[in-house]
């Protein structure tokens, strides 16, 4: 969501030449036109706002809150008069008086209450903090916002906020969609399904691309539930609806997707609709790297399944008894160590096992006196640390480069060769390693090939490299071709 306070979004446009204008008083008006001009209309002023449909309507609105109700000869004034019975009560003396306020820099300015600005402001203040729409209707919440800010807060329904997110989404798709119409250059697309935890299948795409400032930008262009089957065409397909519908078929460049196998089938049905030349359609699937890189390293800690189970069940104990974990601590500030929770490791992020590892190595003495005294079937030795300690060192740079990998405020297309060529150069170096043969193998079957042509080029590009990193790993590629 934009920080522009635009209020116009929730349907509130009014005509500026018609704004404060005064009722009628053309005489040639019958008696039904003198009965509207009552003691109510001290309180309203007659012009045309938009509807939902963009049509112009007559409203009569509101002069104290802004708000626009409904008028028409046939409707009478009943429900302007009680309107104003309870804005009245709502607004405090003199609440259209102009107010000072002090800005976060400390300059001075003015300002007015107006309903619009307040219905925004709380759409957007529920959307970015994801509260629950129920809060709004809570009576503290109104309290606080009437005691503490504004005397004249007209709260709303969870109805109503549902509707008003309803079009400020139906706004900001309209901006994104001219935004990617007047991107500069072509467009990259990422896009990943996953499964929440209540079984909720669900298909994200999200667009990158450079702006004429030459800025990183990019845009959830869709977010939405994607049930199954997740094979090749159904998948295809919705992207390419999101695509049509964002009126961006044109302009896509790369996808990157992760290594299942329906990606593949995916991009084989995206090719002949994206692309009419074959030489675009062949750079048009980059894989995602960071997904390749944790492959491969989770084959080498396949070697250190028992070192690492052992350490994971003595991290698991203090997390899940305080009585241990305060113990721990005590053998922390003995052996001169800051006290800290050692963070676990989850299944499916391989960097997570690395930071568990550099925090246990850290925390070496007081973990050692900690399992010297209680009985959880692992009990570590010299060498066993020793182990542990050539872990953290060798898969430390693997670690480095999935943080690049993983960075999304800076390009990082024209480092992949170089960091590629690294971790090769690593793994080459020890060969007779049994570790080292195993992501040897998961290295070549995903990065042994042309697949990285599209980012080499990316490399190219960069000053800093220009030609040298593409040839050294053309040279590599070359090497493994049969004879």
């Amino acid at each position: 969501m934009d920080d522009d306070n635009n209020p116009t979004e929730l349907g509130y446009e009014s005509d500026s030449n018609n704004m404060g204008a005064p009722p009628s008083t053309d005489n040639s008006h019958n008696t039904k036109a003198k009965r509207a001009r009552s003691g109510v209309w001290e309180h309203f002023t007659k012009m045309e706002v938009k509807n939902k449909l963009g049509v112009m309507e007559l409203k009569a609105v509101c002069c104290h809150c802004q708000k626009p109700l409904a008028h028409s000869a046939s409707n009478g004034t009943t429900a302007l008069r009680r309107h104003v019975e309870r804005c009245l009560q709502n607004i405090a003396p003199n609440a259209n008086q102009t107010n000072l306020s002090r800005s976060s820099t400390g300059e001075v300015s003015t300002w007015s209450y107006n309903s619009t600005q307040e219905r925004y402001h709380t759409i957007k203040f529920f959307v970015m903090r994801e509260l629950p729409f129920l809060m709004v209707e809570d009576k503290y919440y109104s309290e606080f916002i009437k005691g503490a800010y504004f005397p004249n807060f007209e709260n709303i329904s969870r109805q109503t906020l549902g509707r008003d997110i309803q079009k400020m989404y139906k706004s900001k798709k309209l901006d994104i969609i001219s935004l990617l119409k007047n991107a500069p250059g072509k467009i990259s697309l990422t896009s990943d399904l996953w499964t929440s935890i209540a079984q909720s299948q669900f298909m994200c795409i999200t667009a990158h691309w450079i702006d004429n400032d030459w800025k990183i930008n990019k845009r959830i262009i869709a977010y939405f539930e994607h049930p199954e089957p997740h094979n090749g065409i159904y998948i295809a397909k919705a992207l390419m609806e999101k695509l049509i519908e964002h009126e961006i078929v044109g302009k896509i460049s790369t996808i990157t997707l992760d290594n299942v196998s329906n990606n593949g089938a995916t991009v084989d049905e995206l090719i002949p609709k994206l692309f009419s030349e074959e030489i675009y359609g062949n750079l048009f699937h980059v894989r995602c790297s960071a997904h390749i890189l944790n492959l491969i390293v989770k084959d080498g800690l396949k070697h250190f399944s028992v070192l690492l189970a052992g350490f994971r069940s003595f991290v698991k104990m203090l997390r899940y008894s305080p009585r241990k974990y305060q113990r721990y601590c005590q053998f922390c500030e003995m052996d001169g160590f800051e006290k800290n929770k050692i963070p676990i490791d989850v299944p499916h992020r391989w960097d997570a096992t690395y930071e568990m590892m550099k925090h246990i190595m850290k925390h070496k003495k007081p973990i050692n006196h900690m399992l010297q005294e209680v009985n959880i079937g692992f009990l570590p030795n010299e060498e066993v640390w020793e182990a542990a300690e050539n872990l953290k060192d060798f898969f430390g740079v693997f670690a480095d480069a999935t943080k690049l990998f993983f960075g999304s405020l800076y390009v990082t297309a024209s480092d992949f060769c170089l960091t590629i060529g690294h971790l090769k150069n690593l793994l080459n170096d020890n060969p007779e390693s049994p570790i080292c043969e195993k992501m040897l193998l998961k290295y070549d079957k995903y990065w042994n090939n042309m697949d990285f042509l599209p980012l080499a080029i990316a490399s190219v590009m960069d000053p800093r490299y220009k030609m040298e990193v593409l040839k050294h790993l053309l040279g590599n590629w070359a090497k493994n071709l049969p004879t």
